[in-house]
């Protein structure tokens, strides 16, 4: 099912000069940013803004929160705010009616360096522009644990290409008794650039981590005097829970760095992923190029049930085993794909709607009621089969853990373009991209 497309650019707008800003009819919300700033465990925003086709009523404000470590431990978030504080003097400045303000304390689980970027969502329907620029702040800590780890560090291989693309594998030995939630935080400097990469699943002794220098510094790095710092720590592993007792959602797709990035490409099953280089498809672990998303090259296609459990693709709930999520292979546990009730549960739980964030069409998917502050955004990924993605913008197809149980050939999918969002079918050898999620923590 495919339906024409709206698109609803987010553009970026710079509001200097708030306060006198021209309204101009059948145009963008106007707005400004007063304050963006850290603090402790939260980032206070502070502005207003309102659509100028419909001067007297509240408009939607969302907050994008990026950290600077990326999205491989999920601390990013995607926060909806209403512009509904009396502010008198936007008021009496633009001759309008109604309230236009907000001011709020965004409450962050992770210390750390953020980016925001708030959007004004305009009213009817025209584009939803950047409110002020892109801003750069800190969270420190509200508690939490840390523990002092011995550890060594070494380089143990190294591939690099012109332009200076490449990756390294770092390995490090942990000591002593890890922390709950340990995670690693792997701190790369050269003579030209640095880095932070975390990593998750980490485990007492030894332990690897890959890194991909093409794709973390934009093919130019040149690795001369090159350390590397390892900290172990106790953290929240973020995401975003859109419904009461639900899992927690990742902010962005298995081995993507920004929500709107469409990461790796995964055929049903599959766990090493594959992404675009040069129009073909080359392994996430650099091991394959040339790669054809077809049936010979998809294991689980065509075995039911009974041979997959046999195989040991799915265990004994009816779901794919840990060995063969793509979820917790990439991030490790407590990461993993969703299930076939839990895409029911996205659809019926959450609200969905089409629009285009940094030029990216997807779905932004809001929970309700008590989670109407909370939202994902999921890019328009389409799919792959063979050597090529044919309608990269306009569809986007998700896989989850659970094969279709009568076909085959098929698992459970979660599709969507611009007019629908439901769970769908899909051919196992197709590529499609990967959302994890973690359960609550008990």
């Amino acid at each position: 099912m495919k339906t024409p497309m709206t698109n609803i650019m987010l553009a970026a707008v710079a509001a200097a000069t708030c306060l006198v800003t021209a309204a101009r009819a059948g145009s963008v919300p106007d707005r400004c940013l007063d304050e963006c700033t850290g603090g402790e465990g939260a980032i206070h925003v502070k502005g207003w803004a309102y659509d100028p086709d419909a001067s007297s009523q509240s408009i939607g404000i969302h907050v994008y929160l990026y950290a600077d470590s990326g999205c491989a431990i999920q601390y990013g978030d995607v926060r909806v705010l209403t512009a509904n504080v009396s502010r008198p003097d936007v008021n009496q400045a633009k001759g309008i009616t109604g309230d236009h303000g907000f001011s709020a304390d965004i409450p962050v689980s992770n210390a750390g360096a953020y980016w925001v970027k708030l959007f004004a969502i305009d009213a009817t329907g025209d584009d939803n522009p950047q409110i002020g620029s892109t801003t750069g702040v800190t969270v420190t800590a509200t508690g939490g644990s840390s523990a002092a780890m011995t550890n060594t560090v070494k380089v143990t291989r190294f591939h690099q290409s012109y332009p200076y693309s490449g990756k390294a594998t770092v390995e490090y030995t942990v000591g002593g008794t890890l922390p709950p939630r340990a995670v690693a935080e792997i701190i790369l400097n050269t003579d030209n650039a640095s880095a932070t990469f975390v990593q998750s699943n980490i485990v007492a002794g030894a332990n690897s981590h890959v890194i991909d220098f093409a794709s973390s510094f934009g093919g130019v790095l040149l690795l001369t005097n090159a350390s590397f710092v390892v900290t172990i720590t106790a953290k929240d592993l973020g995401g975003v829970q859109l419904w009461a007792n639900g899992p927690y959602w990742a902010e962005c797709n298995v081995g993507a760095t920004m929500p709107e990035e469409s990461g790796y490409y995964f055929w049903w099953g599959d766990t090493v992923g594959y992404k675009r280089e040069n129009d073909v498809w080359v392994a996430a672990d650099g091991s394959t190029s040339g790669f054809s998303f077809n049936i010979g090259n998809t294991p689980t296609y065509g075995m039911d049930n009974s041979a997959l459990l046999s195989a040991g693709y799915i265990d004994s709930t009816g779901n794919l085993a840990a060995a063969h999520d793509a979820a917790t292979a990439h991030l490790g546990s407590p990461w993993r794909m969703p299930t076939r009730d839990e895409i029911d549960a996205l659809v019926s739980n959450c609200t969905s709607t089409w629009i285009t964030t940094n030029g990216v069409n997807g779905r932004l998917v809001t929970g309700k009621g008590a989670y109407a502050d909370k939202s994902i955004f999921l890019p328009a990924t389409d799919y792959c089969h063979g050597s090529g993605i044919p309608d990269l913008g306009s569809d986007g197809y998700y896989w989850f853990s659970t094969p279709h149980s009568d076909v085959s050939i098929g698992a459970w999918a979660l599709g969507f373009d611009s007019g629908f969002f439901s769970r769908n079918p899909g051919s196992r050898e197709y590529g499609f991209s990967v959302r994890p999620v973690r359960d609550p923590a008990k």
